[in-house]
């Protein structure tokens, strides 16, 4: 598993790179934010714990006092990111969302170097670089385009939420199996969003929806494309790789949720647009390698 470990975090990016897509398409059907993100997490919750029971039931064994940093996990690197990247999304572009939130690898990388004592070698470096420079040419950040306060902020603060999971999460699997870990966090993420985001009006939005079997779907794959599989690769491959590669390798999202913009939206990238993607795309093989 450990020589896949980089493959899998980059698959898992590509999985999260769709998310926009689906942002947009319940935004359409009359969901708020915080709605989408309770929607994308119920249904995961509900997915990981009936994987557990069929797969492997004792995985779902934990003592009280273990769950407090799964709760903390799930509600802040996987409820309030979703909630303040949604957010941008619906402000600016999905590819200027996907970029500000692979800002994140330079608070990993610092995080990392505090909490863990990694070392920051030349090589992270030179890959970090790349991959924030192509994720402000992806943007548009460089290159002409502009963003508005209100994204960036919230954009900022997704970057921040998710580098936390990277942070956090290895200190969760040291006592646990990643799926314990995917399952715990999102059933805590899912519990507090719920109590956020208006409940009764969610169900009736959701009762309002014209093709119910297509709307059950179109939930299924919100919640199973972009919380499930790619929460369950990352988490694999975090296990064996240490939080501030694993947090470069998942930048293959903004590449992906700029190609989703296109042919989805319309949202034809420039010229510096395809720079960016070569330059994170660098950044993958270069931590892809072994020195």
């Amino acid at each position: 598993m450990k020589r896949f470990a980089g493959v899998l975090i980059v698959i898992a990016g590509i999985f999260w790179g769709v998310m926009g897509v689906f942002v947009r398409l319940f935004t359409q059907n009359g969901f708020t934010t915080m709605q989408i993100a309770a929607l994308r997490l119920i249904v995961a919750a509900v997915a990981m714990v009936l994987l557990l029971l069929i797969y492997k039931p004792k995985l779902l064994k934990i003592s009280l006092r273990e769950f407090p940093l799964l709760a903390v996990l799930g509600i802040l690197s996987i409820g309030i990111m979703g909630v303040l990247y949604f957010t941008t999304i619906r402000l600016s572009t999905l590819s200027v969302a996907a970029v500000l939130l692979y800002l994140s690898p330079a608070a990993v990388l610092l995080m990392s170097a505090l909490f863990f004592k990694e070392k920051i070698t030349a090589i992270k470096l030179l890959a970090l670089s790349l991959a924030v420079s192509g994720c402000a040419l992806v943007s548009g950040i460089i290159g002409g385009g502009s963003v508005g306060w209100l994204a960036l902020l919230t954009g900022v603060g997704s970057a921040v939420t998710y580098g936390s999971y990277s942070i956090i999460g290895p200190m969760a699997l040291k006592k646990h199996h990643p799926f314990t870990v995917t399952a715990y966090a999102f059933l805590a993420a899912a519990v507090f969003l719920l109590c956020l985001c208006q409940p009764v009006g969610m169900v009736q939005t959701m009762m309002a929806q014209p093709n119910g079997w297509l709307f059950f779907l179109q939930v299924l794959g919100l919640g199973l494309c972009t919380a499930v599989v790619p929460f369950m690769l990352y988490t694999l491959g975090l296990n064996h790789t240490n939080p501030s590669k694993a947090a470069v390798l998942a930048c293959s999202e903004p590449v992906a949720a700029t190609l989703f913009g296109m042919v989805f939206y319309r949202e034809m990238p420039d010229l510096f647009a395809y720079l960016g993607m070569v330059l994170v795309g660098a950044a993958i093989v270069i931590l892809s390698k072994k020195r």
